[in-house]
């Protein structure tokens, strides 16, 4: 496997709170994946608006965390039709926002925004690398 194919793939499983719990007491545990270079400039993008005739830029932080969050969290997934419908949610920003509190939601995305930064990546599949079976 090369990097470029590790990075596609990788996931991780990481407890942002221990608020969020299991029905055994246990901190849920988020699994979640990399995230592209091209999918962050994409969420960067949808997160910014540009007035043209005011010559004015903004950005919306929380617009790009929800991107992140909803896209890269596999389980629990903020994009689960029967949870969304249990809850009452029309949208996973819905879902999300209810499920999260602010401090949770950066918590969630700091491994996004750290992981695939190359050297986390390179990292972790020089040492697969290193095994017996190679990974």
């Amino acid at each position: 496997m090369n990097l470029l194919q590790f990075a596609e793939t990788w996931m991780d499983e990481v407890v942002i709170s221990s608020r969020l719990t299991d029905e055994n007491g246990n901190p849920i545990k988020f699994k979640i994946s990399s995230m592209a270079l091209e999918q962050c400039n994409d969420y960067r993008n949808q997160a910014s608006s540009f007035n043209v005739k005011k010559k004015d830029a903004s950005f919306s932080a929380a617009k790009y965390q929800s991107l992140v969050i909803i896209n890269h969290t596999w389980d629990p997934s903020f994009k689960d039709t029967a949870a969304l419908k249990e809850g009452g949610f029309l949208k996973p920003e819905q879902y999300l926002n209810a499920a999260l509190k602010a401090g949770e939601a950066e918590r969630r995305c700091r491994p996004s925004y750290s992981f695939p930064g190359l050297t986390n990546l390179w990292t972790i599949w020089w040492k697969k690398q290193k095994t017996p079976s190679g990974g």
